[in-house]
């Protein structure tokens, strides 16, 4: 956890890393929170992450090694996942466990595939240390301001609009802050900083030039334009520098590569 402070009022972002930017109709993503009860005993290490990105990514190569490579081998990634935070080793029968999926621009059009890989992962492959098995219970997308929305339950479809503009996302956030803003890292974080592995707390800087540049590669390869001009990135670097991390809760862990 990371609570960083302005140095300085920050003022008026440029106008095209704000809501009026054009880009931002084109660039949506839409987040799933998937609800699993386990069917037999489920077995996971405490950091569940890896064995989350590791069944997904086996089995969509077993259903579609074309939609394996289009979400684990291309350039960018196009897709996020939140493991369950917390750290229980062992899920009985009857036991629930949540998720989170986060698909963006035009990837969104391939939730279904990816419903069907988590599907047959808990059903046929079998999923943590000892392949015990799970069912999908429900599924839910998520605003921006944390409202869900359910839109399937217990095999049965509900319509819904999981699909969130860019606007809105920087809608609820826009304005000016000059209090001190807490980050929290709720899984690891794999940074790196001259090719060697950040083990220390980052400056700010470095941080929003990460995320600007995976924002950068998504938008490029997911959606009709870039998201941002490198005028306005610079711009956006450049305030960056005025705000400082005051201290960190915990410790950074590096987390192992996908």
């Amino acid at each position: 956890m990371l609570v960083a402070k302005p140095l300085a009022p920050i003022g008026r972002l440029p106008l095209a890393a704000t809501t009026n930017n054009p880009a931002l109709n084109h660039f949506s993503i839409a987040k799933y929170r998937f609800t699993l009860t386990a069917e037999s005993d489920i077995v996971l290490p405490v950091y569940k992450g890896a064995t989350f990105h590791g069944g997904f990514g086996r089995a969509l190569k077993k259903i579609s090694p074309a939609f394996y490579d289009y979400f684990y081998t291309a350039t960018a990634k196009p897709f996020a996942l939140t493991p369950p935070l917390d750290e229980r080793p062992e899920y009985p029968p009857g036991s629930t466990l949540q998720f989170d999926l986060v698909l963006f621009g035009t990837a969104i059009a391939h939730f279904p595939i990816c419903f069907a890989a988590f599907e047959f992962l808990g059903q046929q492959l079998g999923f943590g240390y000892n392949r015990g098995r799970y069912r999908i219970h429900k599924v839910q997308t998520l605003t921006p301001g944390g409202a869900a929305q359910c839109i399937y339950e217990d095999r049965t479809w509900r319509p819904a609009q999981p699909l969130v503009p860019g606007q809105d996302i920087a809608s609820t956030h826009h304005g000016k802050h000059t209090q001190p803003i807490t980050l929290a890292l709720q899984t690891r974080l794999r940074l790196k900083d001259n090719n060697r592995l950040v083990r220390e707390t980052p400056p700010f800087t470095l941080l929003l030039n990460r995320l600007l540049g995976r924002l950068q590669t998504l938008s490029t390869f997911y959606q009709q334009q870039p998201l941002l001009s490198q005028p306005v990135r610079q711009a956006l670097l450049e305030r960056a520098a005025n705000i400082n991390i005051q201290h960190t809760l915990g410790r950074l862990v590096p987390a192992p590569a996908f």
